[in-house]
């Protein structure tokens, strides 16, 4: 009984490591969204800029 109580703890452990990682990737997927939309929001400021 211990053995099985071990194996899924150590399940447990390995799924909490993987959404975590997961978490980490979409943090930073967001952070790189973020930063494009406002490079593409800096690039449509200048060009209104530049037809007024």
């Amino acid at each position: 009984m211990g053995v099985i109580a071990f194996i899924g703890f150590i399940l447990a452990v390995i799924v909490l490591f993987g959404i975590e990682i997961n978490t980490r990737k979409l943090l930073v997927a967001q952070e790189q969204t973020l930063a494009v939309q406002e490079e593409i929001l800096e690039i449509l400021k200048r060009r209104d800029g530049e037809i007024e």
